[in-house]
């Protein structure tokens, strides 16, 4: 085993293609630290309880998307065999609730018109033409919109669906320093989050946004720093017919210019006046860079937290799982 991981590392795949992404780095890793038998970091650790194939506990996956099919397959892509599908289980989250109760897009958008207007108002569109999704646990059909009323519609009760999944890889990351130490590190203080998405689709595109303020709002308090870098395929990545065209253009235009914003705000914003332990976010004069949920209200993430993106298009030559590889790479 060459790797050396010096602190602990969290990667966050939404919608189909961002968990399509989580499983390729995760069969990745997994291939480096586990050998090709799967006991080259068992035999690190001996005593320690862990199973064939099982990955260091500093090293954690979480997985969310409206497409419960979608999640259900990831297991096979990331271990050899079902067999191992327990050690995989130790180290991928699976956020499966983010499909609210009624079945279809008009029924969600109903449902939060009426119980959370406040809070939607400024994003999602009246009634009149609106599209007709169903079933959502089948994805957002490419409308962002969706994507993002589903996930609001499950928060109606409060964040937990979405971020219970989040605080259970954190809690590993935060009791990890025994794993680290064997890869080269030493007490987890911070922690590199990836997080993984295309602007082209639906469910992706949708939720990429609220995902980092709920991972930012899931560290507060742990006590470890975060940097957290957004992983952007873009729609060129994309054959026409098959997740591209125009309709991932339209898709990408708001997403890119939401991420921009962001960015700008991360890097420039004005520093806070209250004086405590630990930082709280300011209120900025780019008040669409925070979110607003009914239950937990207003979520905003700490300055110098993302400070940057990656974006990327297909290489010349490559097919869509070659795409998922190039970004790993």
């Amino acid at each position: 085993m060459t790797m050396k991981l010096y602190q602990p590392m969290l990667h966050v795949g939404l919608g189909g293609t961002g968990c399509r992404i989580g499983a390729e780095l995760e069969r990745r890793m997994r291939e480096e630290l586990c050998g090709p038998d799967g006991t080259e970091f068992q035999h690190l650790r001996p005593g320690a309880d862990l199973l064939p194939y099982q990955l260091p506990s500093c090293v954690q996956f979480v997985y969310a998307d409206v497409n419960r099919s979608e999640l259900d397959g990831l297991p096979e892509r990331v271990v050899p065999g079902r067999r191992h599908f327990a050690a995989a289980e130790r180290t991928a989250h699976y956020v499966r609730d983010l499909v609210p109760e009624v079945p279809t897009y008009p029924e969600a958008a109903r449902s939060l018109r009426l119980s959370a207007g406040d809070t939607v108002r400024n994003w999602l569109p009246p009634s009149t033409r609106e599209p007709r999704v169903a079933p959502l646990d089948r994805g957002a059909g490419q409308f962002p919109t969706v994507g993002r009323a589903a996930l609001f519609e499950t928060f109606r009760s409060g964040i937990g669906p979405a971020v219970a999944p989040l605080r259970e890889a954190i809690n590993r990351i935060a009791t990890s320093a025994g794993d680290l130490g064997v890869l080269g590190g030493s007490l987890p203080r911070s922690c590199d989050v990836f997080v993984s998405f295309s602007v082209a689709g639906g469910t992706g595109a949708g939720i990429f946004y609220d995902y980092l303020h709920l991972i930012a709002r899931s560290f507060r308090g742990t006590g470890l720093r975060i940097k957290i870098y957004p992983l952007v395929l873009m729609p060129s990545a994309f054959d026409e017919g098959f997740g591209g065209g125009r309709s991932a253009r339209l898709n990408a235009g708001r997403a890119l210019l939401d991420i921009f914003r962001l960015v700008d705000d991360q890097n420039g914003r004005e520093a806070s006046l209250t004086l405590a332990h630990e930082p709280v976010p300011v209120h900025s004069d780019h008040e669409g860079a925070a979110v607003h949920y009914p239950v937990e209200g207003r979520v905003e993430i700490m300055p110098s937290t993302v400070q940057t993106a990656f974006l990327f298009s297909r290489p010349t030559g490559t097919d869509r799982e070659d795409l998922h590889r190039s970004v790993v790479a």
